[in-house]
């Protein structure tokens, strides 16, 4: 019954975040233990470097490719590290766009 890892008001956006519980398990004889849970959501930190300065007005991480002919291509390192323990997974999408 743990909320999903995506809802953000049950698993706040931090690296680490614990939680503690107990599960009563009932056996056919009329016994029943307790067992003590602890669940733990660890997120990974992944940082984001490039060949220049990244930061926008806000100094929020933004990547700009300027202005870019269509006929022409444009080519930006991007490098990504993961600074935590916990494992990231890695998805890179290309956008190519049609030439008329």
């Amino acid at each position: 019954m743990a909320p999903a890892a995506s809802d953000g008001s049950e698993w706040p956006m931090t690296i680490f975040n614990e939680r503690s519980g107990e599960l009563v398990a009932y056996f056919a004889n009329g016994d029943q233990q307790k067992l003590f849970l602890d669940g733990v959501l660890m997120r990974p930190k992944v940082q984001i470097l490039t060949d220049f300065l990244s930061k926008n007005d806000y100094a929020m991480d933004e990547l700009d490719f300027g202005r870019v002919n269509v006929e022409k291509s444009r080519t930006i390192h991007v490098y990504l590290s993961n600074e935590t323990d916990v494992t990231a997974r890695w998805q890179l999408n290309y956008v190519k766009f049609p030439k008329k």
